[in-house]
C-alpha cells in the first residue's frame, strides 16, 4: 500500500511512503473494499489518532502461471 501526504502550500510538498500491510488469520486472497482511501487531517490533530479505516473482503484467487 502506498500512503501519499501532501501539504497545503502553495507549492504543495508532498512525500510517500510504502506500507507493508500484514493478515493474520486468512488463508485466501483479500480485497481491499475501495481502491483508493482519501483523508484530510488538520495540523491540529493528536499523535496516535486514528485516520482512516479501511475493510477487506475475501476476493477471488487465481492460480499464477
Amino acid at each position: 500500500m502506498t500512503v501519499t501526504a501532501q501539504d497545503g502550500g502553495t507549492p504543495a510538498r508532498f512525500a510517500t511512503i510504502t506500507v507493508d500491510v500484514n493478515v493474520v488469520r486468512e488463508t485466501g486472497a483479500l480485497r481491499f473494499t475501495l481502491d483508493t482511501y482519501s483523508a484530510t487531517i488538520p495540523e491540529t490533530e493528536r499523535v496516535n489518532s486514528s485516520i482512516v479505516q479501511t475493510f477487506a473482503n475475501p476476493g477471488v484467487c487465481l492460480p499464477i502461471n
